[in-house]
């Protein structure tokens, strides 16, 4: 049997309100030339018993015996995909019908690109639309290191997981995700796919992410902010002393302006509109 073209990776811990959605929401793509990895990190509801009830031969289930970190499981997922491309969906969000073909199509035309991204809506727990976000201005191929440089000054410009496709040879060069960044492990695992191939971004709203105040990410901030801030600031060291890099101080003042603004109002979203 040859290798589906695409590895859907869903990274799973205690998510029976939603999985069902986020599977489905896969098995509804106009491509369908994929896998569904899930590994459920030792889940303490029904997450499992929901994902048991499909009955296709593309979902490739495991268990984690024990829960071993947010981090260590998407690597998990990595060493059992096979698919040419990786498409990595968190187990509460949701991939629009198009998603898979308009990504895959970018990448079958663009050798050179390493990483495709595009918009997504913000919903609620009630699958409400309470924001867009497009971090892009234009459709099309824009220059891997200049974006990572860019992407160092003002945040992640790529987007969180469920919006982004990357080929899985390039794991090669980069490594699977680092275990050292419990925050923003998927920015620093972009960042590095800037330094082996190019950047296209898809000026479309393909996904749905999910917030919420018990998310993982609500959780962080406002739980570990300290931590999160040593965090970035050793993401920041990390890829400045690449050399193909050039981080100026003032790049770096910048970085952490943003840093701070970006906090104040994910904190502000989450109380007031979420």
């Amino acid at each position: 049997m040859s290798s589906p073209v695409v590895s859907v990776c869903i990274p799973v811990y205690n998510a029976e309100c939603f999985i069902t959605q986020t599977i489905n929401s896969v098995l509804a793509q106009t491509f369908q030339d994929f896998e569904i990895i899930i590994v459920d990190n030792a889940s303490t509801d029904n997450t499992m018993m929901k994902i048991r009830k499909f009955k296709d031969d593309r979902i490739k289930v495991y268990s984690n015996k024990n829960n071993i970190g947010m981090v260590a499981n998407w690597n998990k997922c990595l060493t059992y995909s096979s698919g040419e491309y990786v498409k990595f969906l968190c187990a509460d969000d949701l991939m629009l019908p198009g998603l898979l073909e308009r990504q895959v199509d970018v990448l079958n035309k663009n050798p050179k690109v390493s990483l495709v991204s595009s918009g997504s809506y913000i919903i609620n727990e009630e699958n409400k639309v309470v924001a867009k976000r497009m971090k892009i201005r234009n459709d099309g191929v824009y220059t891997g290191e200049k974006m990572a440089r860019k992407s160092l000054r003002i945040g992640n410009i790529f987007g969180e997981p469920t919006t982004v496709m990357f080929r899985k040879d390039t794991l090669d060069a980069t490594g699977p995700f680092d275990l050292n960044y419990f925050y923003a492990p998927d920015w620093d695992m972009w960042l590095k796919l800037m330094y082996v191939g190019d950047f296209y971004f898809i000026h479309d709203y393909l996904s749905k992410f999910r917030v919420s105040k018990s998310s993982t990410t609500t959780n962080i901030m406002f739980k570990k902010g300290k931590e999160m801030i040593r965090n970035d600031k050793l993401l920041l060291m990390s890829h400045k002393a690449y050399s193909r890099i050039k981080i100026s101080k003032s790049d770096e003042i910048i970085h952490y302006i943003n840093l701070i603004k970006s906090f104040i109002l994910k904190a502000v979203f989450l109380k007031f509109v979420v």
